[in-house]
């Protein structure tokens, strides 16, 4: 029973320890600086890469535009009216995820036209 008393008192020194530790290198940190700042120029540094995954993304939601109008027009063929329910279904949401992502790459092209200088 000594033992278990002395590990317990142990590892709660040891948690407090850790605790006050843990608390005084968080707050050394201090000042960051201007994070805003620092956001902006990492964004309009790397604009055509973010413009390039934009891209890279409105192309494979068309290929599967595509390909699930394909399938839709084989399953309308063979009567199979649940399939082409589904497929309908899926279209929608991909339709809808091209329009968020084509306003998020306008929305982008606008900050960046406004916070964004371009020197020759």
């Amino acid at each position: 029973m000594k033992r278990s008393i002395w590990a317990g008192i142990s590892a709660l020194t040891i948690a407090g320890t850790l605790a006050v530790g843990g608390t005084a290198s968080a707050n050394e940190g201090g000042d960051t600086g201007n994070p805003g700042g620092d956001r902006v120029a990492r964004v309009c540094n790397n604009l055509d890469t973010i413009n390039a995954q934009l891209d890279q993304r409105l192309a494979e939601i068309q290929r599967r535009i595509d390909w699930l109008t394909e399938k839709r027009a084989r399953a309308e063929a063979a009567g199979r009216t649940d399939l082409v329910a589904r497929i309908d279904a899926a279209l929608a949401k991909l339709n809808d995820r091209a329009t968020r992502v084509q306003a998020r790459k306008d929305k982008l092209a606008a900050w960046a036209a406004e916070h964004c200088t371009t020197t020759a």
